[in-house]
């Protein structure tokens, strides 16, 4: 089943009660429902739970420079991430460094951030500020990346969804999202029509449809725990030690 960003607004316009299966909806409704489910999509983006997985995307850094701009038009030209949730640095020969993702107070504390050494040993991934006219963030690396060979940074992050560019637009979700975008976007197309009730059962099908997609995409967390004595944490499932040597 293929379905247009305009199946999904009739569908939620028949769900809330606006629509018979035998009306056509107006092109300013059409047009507000579609800007209606891209702010829904753009809000769903944040929750880590709504996404199936994280993406996985390839920088190749610079000699001795420690800030990088992401963003549109930036030195890594891509959508701005939500967040970067792991990271490993990957140098000329082919060997891969795992790499920590340090918070502001962390990288702050940090006395000499220009320090050049090899290889880097983390990163500290600042946003930027909330509204900014190009959206820009910067990735910071520690320590400063040196010249003894090339080194590649790969990260796994949250991003944005795909907003539909129009009505004809087909879906790009699983399928298993057909549910929650329908009768989710019928709650939030209920505010443009004055007087109009959600009824409990759309209430109920929009709830249910996000906590299976959330339940879904899950990711299990691997127990571990440290123990005196040792280097590293136990884990539980490969029966050895997690250490960094």
């Amino acid at each position: 089943m293929i379905l247009a960003a305009q199946d999904i607004i009739k569908g939620a316009m028949r769900a809330l009660g606006v629509l018979d299966k035998s009306e056509a909806p107006t092109s300013d409704e059409m047009n507000d429902a579609l800007q209606a489910l891209n702010m829904m999509i753009d809000e769903w983006s944040a929750r880590r739970l709504m996404s199936t997985a994280l993406t996985r995307l390839s920088f190749p850094l610079a000699g001795n420079q420690q800030s990088y701009t992401i963003g549109p038009g930036g030195n890594f030209n891509t959508t701005v991430p939500f967040d970067i949730t792991s990271a490993f640095l990957r140098d000329g020969y082919g060997l891969d460094y795992p790499l920590d993702i340090m918070t502001r107070e962390v990288f702050d504390s940090m006395q000499d951030k220009s320090f050049v050494s090899a290889p880097p040993q983390g990163i500290f991934f600042d946003p930027g500020a909330t509204q900014q006219a190009s959206q820009l963030g910067t990735i910071y690396v520690y320590y400063t990346p040196d010249t003894s060979t090339t080194y590649t940074l790969w990260i796994e992050a949250l991003m944005p969804f795909t907003e539909f560019a129009s009505l004809t637009s087909t879906v790009t979700f699983p399928a298993s999202y057909y549910k929650a975008l329908k009768f989710n976007l019928a709650i939030e197309l209920a505010p443009e029509y004055p007087g109009v009730v959600v009824s409990d059962e759309v209430k109920i099908l929009a709830i249910e449809s996000i906590e299976t997609l959330e339940a879904t995409n899950a990711v299990p967390i691997i127990a571990s725990m440290d123990l005196p004595g040792q280097k590293g944490s136990f884990n539980i499932y490969s029966g050895d030690y997690n250490t960094n040597s």
